[in-house]
């Protein structure tokens, strides 16, 4: 009876999270660990039923202490820091929740509020950020109170009665932060210190400033391998991100950054209280992906973006011209979840960053080309030419992206494709990976489904920007070398920018988010898809500046974040602040499509568009090959092997404990 019940229970556990994958990729889910490859995912796994509102906010606090850390705010590449625009460096901190968790694992307190504010709407909340002095705070409403939990300082107020207060309750009563009846006392700071920011009480408050669309999906085709160790890599070569643009930011990395030996070795904080306690080490692990497809096999091909006139051969070279009179090229998507990022030699120097990218391969003639294109194939620029045997290493190219398609072409007599091979490698956050402690279910589980990221930078010449939108309606003004505003519409009128993304195959899944400034009470920010080419739209989010607080909104930033699920058979919001005239989802009519318009909107207000966070797109793809996961840790390892045909499949490792992981890996294909 009891391993019946077990077999049940099972089938129960497996279905439960086979549901939650759908349009994931390949993935594995550790039991020990909530996934955190979305939004929808992190609430699934942490808040459960029957939790009041003070148990579900308490559950994602924990859950962020535990997979996050305090240190220099994570930034990412763009023009407004290329160009030294001004607040460069506060317009290009990563404001996505998903982004912060898995890829970087660390922030500053207005980063992690962020994050924190994602997690409390997507779970029926109401949260806010509040400035204090010097210091940056997440409250959250309920029982028509507002209520004060810090990840970044690590600390939350209870009565004695169990209740937990405001950060403006502490200010009329210092000796409620000084009698905390919680485990978490502000460990990072001190509640002596934390009194210093607190007395002030609240300053100001922002209810739109958060994000979370960034895609974890991992497609792995024949002849891909993804390894994620859970510690550095390739010492004392360190890999780990850094911004390639000079701003403040940049000259504080070498005091943020730990040195050993004369070497930096990356992110560094000596003392937290999350998953892994490295005791001042880099606190972050590290990625590879590498793809060797078997030019010989047809999946060869049906691993391919787009193909050109070509055919397969059973001997090199194996990728031949079918018409030899014409041209021949093929195309493959790379999409990562996770930052390229190579070894920093320099800090200050980007261009002599190394190892985290390489392409290689051999053209069968002189004739051969290899491009590659950010913008999903808009517009190629030129990385090897001349045919023959090249290997790049792309780093400096490549690095902070996530996403690329790479286009060999070759013409002429004898010309064809020998071999290729594509190696990318960067920086993770530990915490969030599915790891073993002691006896520990883990399951696995694909939805054929590869993704496009479409991440158009506005601050780009006016005239590029214009090229990369499928229409600019209601702009009054454009302002290339301004951060804080570059597409500004017309005052309290509608206005929008349209996207559209293609994709080769059938879409499931569309994720995006922008940022817009606005500070009138009236307006409303949001983003919506079609896919009927624009004759019909579905409204994800419309998300209102919220005036009706005891602390009104006082921030330029909002951002605005939705989802198209074609299986949900909905377009819904989880960031989109709740109230007023705010919109959060809507239901519509899934059908068979290659093709989504994106429009980024406002109305009413005075909003202006700062950034697209990225457009990601998920589409059905026929990458049905055999999958060897393998967990790592001191002592030992377990060895998995999912056939072509299973889709989803649960398994018990024996592993040691939580600090001995090392790696988990996954490879695609047979040898």
């Amino acid at each position: 009876m009891l391993r019946r019940i077990s077999k049940f229970m099972l089938s129960v556990i497996l279905i439960a999270v086979t549901a939650t994958v759908v349009n994931a990729g390949v993935k594995v889910v550790s039991e020990k660990n909530p996934d955190s490859s979305s939004v929808d995912t992190i609430i699934a796994s942490i808040i459960k039923p029957g939790m009041t509102d003070q148990q579900k906010s308490e559950a994602i606090f924990e859950y962020l202490v535990t997979h996050m850390y305090h240190h220099n705010a994570s930034q990412e590449i763009s023009q407004d820091g290329i160009k030294g625009h001004k607040y460069a460096g506060s317009a290009n901190k990563v404001m996505d929740t998903l982004k912060l968790i898995n890829v970087y694992g660390y922030a500053l307190c207005g980063s992690t509020s962020w994050a924190v504010n994602e997690l409390f709407n997507a779970a029926g909340l109401f949260g806010r950020i509040d400035g204090i002095g010097g210091h940056t705070v997440p409250e959250v409403k309920y029982d028509g109170k507002w209520h004060y939990y810090d990840v970044d300082m690590m600390g939350y107020v209870k009565r004695e009665d169990g209740s937990v207060v405001g950060v403006d309750d502490i200010k009329a009563d210092k000796s409620l932060l000084f009698n905390n009846k919680n485990k978490y006392n502000f460990k990072y700071d001190g509640a002596s210190s934390m009194w210093g920011c607190l007395n002030i009480g609240v300053k100001y408050s922002m209810y739109g400033r958060k994000v979370g669309v960034h895609s974890m999906n991992t497609d792995l085709r024949d002849g891909e391998s993804m390894t994620r160790w859970f510690k550095r890599q390739w010492l004392p070569e360190s890999r780990f991100y850094v911004p390639p643009f000079s701003c403040e930011y940049t000259k504080r990395l070498n005091s943020k950054y730990n040195k050993k030996d004369g070497k930096s070795v990356g992110p560094s904080r000596g003392a937290t209280y999350y998953l892994y306690k490295e005791g001042g080490k880099g606190r972050f692990g590290n990625w590879e992906m590498v793809y060797n497809p078997p030019l010989a096999k047809k999946s060869a091909l049906a691993g391919a973006f787009k193909v050109e006139n070509i055919k397969q051969s059973k001997k090199a070279p194996f990728l031949v011209a079918a018409d030899k009179k014409s041209a021949s090229s093929v195309v493959y998507n790379f999409y990562y979840p996770y930052i390229v990022a190579g070894n920093p030699v320099d800090l200050a120097n980007p261009a002599d960053d190394k190892d985290g990218v390489i392409i290689e391969g051999k053209f069968a003639s002189a004739n051969g080309k290899v491009e590659y294109s950010f913008d999903l194939g808009r517009t190629w620029k030129e990385l090897h030419t001349g045919g023959g045997e090249f290997k790049n290493d792309a780093t400096a190219i490549f690095n902070g992206q996530y996403s690329w398609l790479l286009r060999l072409s070759f013409e002429g007599k004898g010309a064809g494709i020998e071999s290729f091979k594509s190696y990318a490698s960067g920086q993770l956050s530990p915490a969030a990976l599915p790891f073993v402690d002691g006896k520990t279910e883990m399951t696995f589980a694909r939805a054929e489904t590869a993704t496009l990221l479409y991440a158009p930078d506005l601050g780009l010449p006016e005239a590029v920007v214009r090229s990369q939108a499928e229409s600019i309606e209601g702009m009054a003004q454009f302002m290339e070398e301004k951060s804080t505003a570059h597409i500004i519409f017309n005052s309290r009128k509608p206005g929008h920018v349209i996207y559209r993304v293609d994709a080769p195959g059938e879409i499931t899944r569309v994720q995006a988010g922008a940022n817009f400034s606005a500070r009138k009470a009236e307006t409303m920010n949001g983003v919506s898809f079609s896919i009927d080419d624009g004759a019909t739209w579905v409204m994800a989010c419309n998300q209102r500046v919220v005036k009706d607080e005891d602390h009104p909104e006082d921030y330029w930033g909002q951002a605005v974040g939705g989802v198209l699920d074609f299986a949900k058979k909905k377009a819904y919001s989880n960031g989109c602040t709740p109230g007023g005239a705010s919109v959060r989802e809507n239901s519509f009519v899934p059908k068979s499509v290659k093709s989504v318009l994106v429009k980024f909107h406002t109305d009413a207000g005075n909003a202006a568009l700062l950034k697209v966070f990225g457009i990601y797109v998920d589409y059905k793809v026929d990458n049905k090959v055999p999958v060897k996961i393998t967990h790592t840790w001191e002592g030992g390892e377990h060895v998995e092997s999912v056939p072509a045909n299973v889709d989803s499949k649960s398994y018990t490792v024996n592993g040691g404990p939580l600090a001995s992981n090392l790696s988990i890996k996954m490879e695609a294909g047979t040898k």
